[in-house]
């Protein structure tokens, strides 16, 4: 499985652009060749767009099975896990230590999970990955053998 892409460069510009565009696109969306139009001047969201696009053509090619999520819909672990590419009883290991949270639907034992709090995660995942991976490379690069 190929790691998530979250979008964080979403600013308040690009979704003034997707507001404009939204407003411009028949509410049937039959015509998809008019997105490709009436973005064409909206460059960051232009740019935006085609990456996903490109993403999902790659995927697809590969044979996965793409899914889309916003940063604010709530999942559950087995997703949480497809979402970090590990298994759920890890995620069920980050959920128990506290270091993913989860809500509890009223009277119910299923757990969710938000996917902005996946993506923190993941990010704080890779800074640590790097870190460590950087201290280990000074550390041979310093003469340490290993």
């Amino acid at each position: 499985m190929s790691a998530p892409v979250f979008f964080e460069d979403v600013d308040d510009d690009i979704r003034e652009e997707a507001q404009t565009v939204a407003r411009q696109l028949p509410s049937d969306l039959e015509p998809h060749e008019k997105l490709l139009d009436v973005i064409a001047e909206q460059t960051a969201l232009r740019n935006l767009v085609l990456a996903l696009g490109e993403r999902l053509v790659r995927d697809l090619a590969a044979g996965r099975h793409p899914i889309y999520v916003a940063a604010e819909d709530e999942v559950s672990p087995a997703e949480a896990a497809r979402l970090l590419g590990v298994s759920r009883q890890y995620v069920d290991r980050l959920l128990a230590a506290g270091r993913l949270s989860c809500r509890r639907k009223p009277g119910s034992t299923h757990r969710t999970i938000r996917v902005a709090d996946i993506e923190a995660y993941s990010k704080d995942r890779v800074r640590r990955r790097t870190a460590a991976d950087n201290a280990v490379e000074q550390l041979l690069d310093g003469g340490l053998d290993y």
